[in-house]
């Protein structure tokens, strides 16, 4: 590896000369590099996009603007929902396009493998759904029945057939603490640029509320 000291000659004070490989001229008045120059350097790093801390009734969680990402990573804390939607309350994430419009053909699908700790597997399953990607079912209406997890969205602003996505959740409702790991992906060649998270009862209807809970979207820069 070229280290700085070999690429710099530097005179008796300590002032690059102009035979240095690095430009002085590139340098201010203290021989510090300017920041306009570090612009983009080590790019791809994980940037905070936006948070929304849900405190009251709250039917669903929007984030928009993220076709510029070549991978996005929603994250979410402390969630329950209202005691009217609990316990039969489905969480689950649709995609959008720039014009506000959300996929509802049939081209969501998802696998999930679920745990009780304590106990045996629950055993997988497969979804396909025309409204959701299904994330996480039981939502708890109260703070000791909250769900937490992450999800990987990869490809959304690609107008390719395929987009990926990889979650892991857990939740503790009925009595029991379950982990849920989750793949799945959507089957349509449309760029998106934003996602939304609902609530939907056992029968994939739209409907619910979110009382509390915090949600973090984070994009993998190009």
């Amino acid at each position: 590896m070229t280290k700085a000291r070999t690429l710099a000659d530097f005179n008796t004070t300590g002032v690059l000369t102009s035979t240095s490989t690095i430009n002085p001229a590139n340098l201010d008045s203290t021989g510090t590099i300017p920041s306009a120059l570090l612009a983009g350097v080590g790019g791809g790093g994980l940037e905070h996009i936006s948070t929304v801390n849900v405190n009251s009734s709250t039917s669903s969680i929007e984030f928009t603007g993220l076709s510029s990402y070549q991978a996005c990573i929603l994250v979410w804390s402390d969630v329950r929902v209202d005691s009217t939607t609990s316990p039969n309350s489905r969480m689950g994430l649709r995609i959008g396009t720039s014009g506000g419009s959300y996929e509802t053909g049939s081209t969501y699908y998802m696998s999930q493998v679920a745990q009780n700790l304590g106990t045996a597997g629950l055993g997988g399953a497969e979804y396909l759904n025309t409204t959701f990607l299904r994330i996480s079912d039981s939502i708890g209406d109260d703070d000791t029945n909250e769900t937490s997890g992450h999800m990987w969205i990869f490809g959304l602003g690609e107008a390719k057939l395929s987009r990926f996505t990889y979650s892991m959740t857990n939740n503790r409702e009925h009595g029991g603490d379950y982990y849920v790991n989750s793949g799945g992906y959507s089957s349509t060649s449309t760029a998106y640029d934003r996602v939304k998270i609902v609530l939907a009862d056992t029968s994939n209807n739209i409907t619910g509320t979110y009382e509390n809970g915090y949600f973090s979207m984070y994009g993998l820069a190009t």
